[in-house]
């Protein structure tokens, strides 16, 4: 509703130094806005949030890159409300309004490996050959330690997933530094034992 503000926001993060900036199209997803305005109004909305995040980077002298969010639909944190017959044309909806201006995609805040297959299907049916991270949130606490997704799902078997369908980078985001830190380290361990490279800071 005020797309000025988006970029004022954009260009804020990256006064301090961001070198990538996420479009803000998360919230445009049929949880936050209903079904009905998703189906009317969704394709505008995200193509607004591409171009808000594009302005931003190109009105800097240096590169700073935009990465396209495509963020859970029905619900962050709920992996038992995700449908992937009806997120896939969705998907592919947002894909399509933000491929023009965007220069990487970021599938982010994911709660099962299924959110992460259907993503990237919807991505394979563009021409888009622009780089992938994906991002996953992981609970509060582990059941028995063992660092898993909210579905359930382990962190090992998110690798195996990433394994047979490699993206470019592999994250962690919306979580407590306490099941950050281990989660990464069995999903580096995971994919090094792939084989495996990935982008890598620290």
């Amino acid at each position: 509703e005020d797309p000025p503000a988006v970029v004022r926001a954009h260009r804020n993060f990256i006064d301090a130094g961001a070198q990538v900036i996420i479009t803000s199209n998360y919230a445009v997803v049929p949880f936050h806005l209903g079904d009905e305005r998703f189906d009317a109004e969704a394709s505008r909305l995200v193509d607004i949030a591409g171009r808000c995040a594009r302005e931003a980077a190109d009105s800097v002298e240096h590169d700073v890159l935009v990465a396209g969010s495509l963020p859970p639909l029905f619900g962050s944190y709920e992996p038992d409300e995700f449908d992937a017959v009806r997120a896939a044309p969705m998907y592919r909806d947002i894909v399509g309004a933000l491929a023009l201006h965007v220069d990487l995609w970021i599938a982010e805040t994911l709660s099962t490996i299924a959110e992460m297959q259907t993503i990237l299907d919807a991505i394979a049916t563009t021409d888009s050959a622009l780089p992938v991270w994906v991002s996953f949130a992981v609970p509060n606490r582990f059941e028995d330690d063992v660092p898993a997704l909210r579905s359930g799902e382990t962190l090992e078997a998110v690798a195996d997933a990433i394994a047979r369908r490699p993206v470019d980078a592999t994250l962690v985001n919306c979580s407590l530094p306490e099941q950050t830190g281990p989660s990464l380290h069995v999903l580096r361990t995971r994919l090094d034992h792939h084989g495996l490279e990935q982008v890598r800071t620290g």
